[in-house]
């Protein structure tokens, strides 16, 4: 009677998961295109054009842009930089709580920081590209890291 129960247990939860939809997100000044979930909601273009901002009903937000290279930075460089600067920027630092770093992990030709910091995660990607950075960067109660872990992956598997 129980393993029945747990069976059903399982089977209510696997139906009453919802399918996350996505929304194509394109720039046309720096040209990629990138899957976006579809509970994110469009909250601005930068000033110039190179990227979107967007934020959930639960207060995550997303941005999205393209940079390009101006200080020839390469993989390791622009990784360690943004390591620095969060184990020693003075702004940082003086935050209630420092960033415990997750996961920083270089492939051939992006790398994926994830901290946590005062009750958020923020995951960052970032991709170099013809001498052009394409960055995603979401930051997420820590409480959603299983939903926005599968979705990070799905935007950086999108890119395009």
């Amino acid at each position: 009677m129980k393993n029945f129960l747990f069976i059903a247990f399982l089977l209510g939860f696997g139906f009453s998961v919802k399918a996350q939809h996505y929304n194509k997100y394109c720039n046309s000044v720096i040209p990629f295109c990138v899957d976006v979930p579809g509970n994110f909601v469009r909250k601005g273009e930068s000033k110039i054009g190179s990227g979107q901002y967007f934020k959930s009903k639960d207060g995550s937000l997303l941005t999205i842009y393209g940079s390009y290279n101006t200080s020839n930075e390469n993989l390791k460089q622009r990784i360690d930089r943004e390591l620095a600067a969060l184990t020693n920027d003075s702004s940082v630092a003086n935050s209630t709580q420092l960033p415990v770093i997750e996961k920083a992990e270089m492939q051939e030709n992006s790398f994926i920081i994830i901290y946590q910091a005062n009750g958020l995660t923020t995951s960052t990607y970032r991709k170099l590209e013809n001498n052009i950075w394409k960055n995603i960067e979401l930051q997420f109660p820590v409480a959603k890291t299983p939903e926005n872990t599968g979705s990070m992956q799905r935007m950086i598997g999108s890119w395009q």
